[in-house]
């Protein structure tokens, strides 16, 4: 009798049409243990080129076009310097290697890096350089 009830209850919630979908599930775990485990591997990818890769690749390119810059004007001042590279910057996102993907604004996938997406969620922008730079003096002072 229990049983009964709880399926009339699952009928109810999921409709005549749909209950095929619950019964799938409960009948097959495993295919949906993998497809979750697949699904947490892609978005776990995306957060560590998020956090890791991009941030690295972005720091080696600031130092390597300021290298370049330095080398032709030694005497421009930092927030040139800094909008310089950023303009170069710009032009290379669309270039990055095609693994790099990062998390969707609302988590749930992850996508091709856009400027936009980089300096909303992850702070790489202009400033970012001019910290960096800032930084990069004070710890050659100490």
């Amino acid at each position: 009798m229990y049983l009964a009830v709880i399926e009339f209850m699952n009928r109810l919630a999921f409709g005549e049409k749909f209950y095929f979908i619950f019964e799938w599930l409960l009948k097959n775990p495993s295919i949906v243990g993998m497809v979750g485990f697949a699904y947490g591997c892609v978005l776990f990818y995306g957060s560590v080129c998020a956090k890791k890769w991009i941030p690295r690749d972005f720091q080696n390119f600031v130092f390597n076009e300021s290298a370049k810059i330095l080398k032709n004007d030694s005497s421009i001042e930092v927030e040139d310097l800094a909008s310089q590279i950023y303009e170069k910057w710009i032009d290379e996102v669309p270039n990055l290697p095609s693994k790099y993907r990062i998390p969707t604004r609302v988590g749930l996938w992850i996508e091709k890096p856009t400027v936009q997406s980089l300096e909303e969620n992850y702070r790489i922008n202009e400033i970012a350089i001019i910290d960096m730079f800032k930084r990069n003096m004070n710890a050659k002072k100490k």
